[in-house]
């Protein structure tokens, strides 16, 4: 995990026009607020390349997988239909 999330910060500070930060990470979760125009590049690239495919495990030589939930407010799940108002991309949305 500690790789991942340093790949993601190299991530963000090499690329600052892609708008998010890291808020936080518990256990195997990480908790990001980025703005709606990037969460395509993030879901798409970003954390598949810095989470997955750029932290493997040692000695088991397992990558990490990732999914993504998105929130607008801590805790609470938006409807389907808030994310969609709010531009999330539909392919997006469970």
């Amino acid at each position: 995990m500690t790789i991942a999330i340093t790949n993601l910060e190299l991530w963000r500070r090499h690329h600052p026009e892609l708008d998010f930060i890291i808020v936080d990470m518990v256990h195997d979760s990480t908790v990001l607020d980025a703005a709606v125009r990037c969460v395509a590049m993030l879901v798409e690239k970003v954390l598949p390349v810095c989470m997955s495919e750029g932290a493997i495990i040692p000695v088991v030589n397992d990558k990490l997988s990732i999914d993504c939930n998105f929130y607008t407010h801590w805790g609470v799940k938006p409807k389907q239909e808030e994310l969609l108002a709010l531009g999330v991309p539909e392919r997006f949305i469970a």
